[in-house]
């Protein structure tokens, strides 16, 4: 899944519980932070 992907299911819906929200927006940093990374091998 990507970052695009995770802020459009967390558009679609935006009354989850805070907790899965959280979730998600810890998954959407690390899916940065992977991209970064991997980026200089590219």
């Amino acid at each position: 899944m990507g970052i695009k992907s995770l802020h459009r299911y967390m558009n679609q819906y935006q009354n989850a519980v805070s907790s899965v929200k959280e979730t998600v927006l810890k998954l959407i940093q690390l899916e940065r932070e992977l991209t970064e990374k991997l980026y200089v091998f590219l």
